[in-house]
């Protein structure tokens, strides 16, 4: 079997040595990235469909989106001070929502919630109960529903029958 070496000898091709300095690349520059021009019909139709939309960071360094190994800090803040982009405005309002919406809630986020009733106080509600009682809440009609409602919004001792019926109907 003949090594490639003999091969080319014999068909009479040249081999370079290259050494490594010769397979050194240019230095990294960002001009064909930004000044390049399509070559072709369907390169130039793709180029006018599109463009190009840049917006800075809110809170990032720009030098960490422009590839800069210098860090620059924006004007009016020292190193290490932050500078508030959007302030958020906060108003603290308090929600009346029903007991079946916690217990929705308590369905979807599948996690226990306190479930605040009219007389002012709490009780702990699980998933497992939640999601018998919204159960039973969902499969009857619109009159009882609204029985369901005003009865678990009451109080405690009224929300307890109301689960309590549920857990039979669930069985």
């Amino acid at each position: 079997m003949k090594r490639f070496k003999k091969f080319l000898e014999e068909e009479e091709i040249e081999i370079d040595e290259a050494s490594a300095a010769d397979l050194v690349g240019d230095d990294d520059s960002d001009e064909e990235a930004t000044e390049y021009e399509p070559r072709s019909k369907g390169e130039k139709k793709f180029k006018d469909k599109h463009k190009v939309d840049t917006k800075e960071h809110p809170t990032a360094d720009p030098s960490v989106h422009k590839g800069s190994t210098k860090k620059t800090t924006p004007e009016g803040t020292k190193k290490g001070e932050k500078k508030v982009v959007n302030p958020i405005k906060e108003s603290i309002e308090e929600l009346n929502e029903d007991v079946i919406d916690t217990l929705k809630k308590i369905v979807k986020n599948k996690q226990a919630q306190s479930v605040k009733f009219e007389d002012g106080k709490s009780t702990k509600v699980d998933l497992f109960t939640a999601s018998a009682l919204i159960a039973v809440y969902d499969k009857v009609n619109k009159q009882n529903q609204e029985k369901i409602k005003r009865m678990a919004n009451k109080s405690s001792a009224q929300f307890m029958k109301v689960v309590d019926v549920a857990w039979k109907l669930v069985k």
